[in-house]
């Protein structure tokens, strides 16, 4: 069985580990065969990648297995991973693969997990990524749209669609911020404080509020603020990314709704309105220069297909 998942942007600002949104920037690819005998096996094609247990798709496969009454000692799963969404820069590349192996293995068991253990099996996956289990990059990258988290314990998710003509400014900085050792988005969770003040967490739930206020009555400028709201998640990371602050209020000025950075960074993100993206990319591509950063910056939409079959192989 051959399954693809999409690349996505987690936190969107506000809602910190609880929403994604899914972007046709790239799919990762994972092909899964289940034989008689025993064992699981996990094959990165990506040379910069590491397969075996170090990648996600393993611990996405033993849940997906472990859910569905099974072990690696029933079966035989053996697993490739073609990467497309490129690692380490904030779009989930991590993620897509959790998603697209736990959607490809159930599916060559038959279907046998709902939709919720699907995400609580890629979420497991992420752990090797993470250092934890979270769910938002890899339920965008399975229902596709905007996955939000309303509930962890037990998992609830909710797919919601994002407004028409909504469209995303994706920057890609090189060199912005250097991460010791493989783990980034360990290490960028690491720079995050452990405790909140009582008025920074009421500001953080109006800010989640807004977004989805925003969302649901498809009012863009609402939706763009609450993203901009990226309260002590943003102001502990944003510290680490050369010129993010100044990209972030020159692409405010250039006509962007809403900035802020894309997952664990050190990506950045604007929504914009079908007619002002490209000024907006434009801004961005300008003061990442000026701080002395190459990036790489693309016009993207909402990717409303998440996981799916690319085919079934033998």
């Amino acid at each position: 069985m051959e399954a693809s998942a999409p690349s996505s942007i987690a936190n969107l600002g506000c809602l910190f580990d609880l929403a994604a949104m899914a972007v046709n920037h790239a799919r990762d690819l994972v092909r899964v065969r289940v034989r008689r005998g025993e064992g699981l096996t996990v094959k990165s094609l990506d040379p910069s990648v590491p397969g075996g247990e170090r990648n996600t798709a393993h611990g996405a496969a033993l849940a997906v297995l472990r859910k569905a009454g099974l072990s690696a000692s029933d079966v035989r799963v053996e697993i490739e991973v073609a990467k497309g969404v490129e690692p380490g820069v904030g779009l989930g590349s991590s993620g897509a693969t959790a998603a697209a192996a736990a959607y490809a293995l159930n599916e060559a068991l038959g279907s046998p997990l709902s939709t919720a253990e699907l995400v609580e099996a890629a979420g497991e996956g992420e752990a090797v990524a993470a250092g934890t289990p979270h769910y938002d990059n890899v339920a965008a990258s399975l229902l596709g749209g905007v996955a939000v988290v309303v509930s962890r314990s037990p998992l609830r998710v909710v797919r919601l669609e994002p407004p028409e003509g909504l469209l995303v400014v994706l920057a890609v900085p090189r060199g912005a911020v250097e991460v010791p050792g493989e783990r980034k988005t360990e290490f960028f969770r690491g720079v995050l404080p452990s405790h909140v003040t009582l008025s920074e967490a009421v500001e953080q739930c109006s800010a989640a509020a807004e977004f989805l206020v925003g969302l649901m009555l498809g009012d863009l400028e609402a939706l763009g603020r609450a993203v901009s709201r990226g309260g002590v998640v943003e102001a502990s990371r944003g510290r680490l990314i050369r010129g993010y602050w100044e990209v972030k209020r020159r692409a405010l000025e250039s006509g962007a709704l809403g900035v802020n950075i894309a997952g664990a960074g050190p990506s950045v993100f604007a929504l914009a309105r079908e007619g002002e993206a490209r000024a907006v990319a434009e801004a961005v591509r300008e003061a990442f220069a000026e701080a002395g950063v190459e990036a790489e910056v693309r016009v993207l939409r909402p990717e409303p297909v998440g996981a799916r079959v690319e085919r079934k192989v033998q």
